[in-house]
């Protein structure tokens, strides 16, 4: 990071999720910034710097889901078209998430007959907790 900072003492700065703050202390390793929502100032230092703005943010496409795991190509999956349908055991072809059945099956574990199904999982659900 470089030495020279972009930002002076009496800078207005947005830092999300805290809000605005004006800079109080400016030195080579971090920032003395005051924040009129918590009332309180703080040192912001590290890469936390970098999130610094002279204008109002949002942070957005941060998840905490997990990513879904892809099938092996022939594994067996159960699917169905519907949460009110009943699940038929299959064979996993491919996947595409851009579409609204986005996972290609076959029944016949080959590449005749492929059907594009909306739910799918790799877990029996007809077996219980207690079997």
């Amino acid at each position: 990071m470089s030495t020279e900072s972009k930002f002076k003492v009496g800078d207005s700065v947005y830092l999300y999720p805290i809000g605005w703050g004006i800079i109080e202390i400016v030195n080579e390793y971090d920032y003395k910034i005051y924040f009129h929502v918590i009332n309180q100032s703080r040192f912001i230092n590290g890469e936390i710097r970098n999130l610094l703005s002279f204008t109002e943010y949002n942070i957005e496409g941060i998840s905490r889901e997990r990513p879904e795991v892809k099938p092996k190509e022939g594994q067996i999956v159960w699917v169905r078209d519907s949460e009110y349908r009943d699940w038929q055991i299959s064979h996993f072809v491919n996947m595409n998430t851009s579409l609204n059945h986005k996972y290609f099956c076959s029944h016949t574990n080959n590449d005749e007959n492929i059907e594009g199904f909306i739910y799918l999982t790799t877990e029996n659900p007809h077996e219980t907790a207690e079997d």
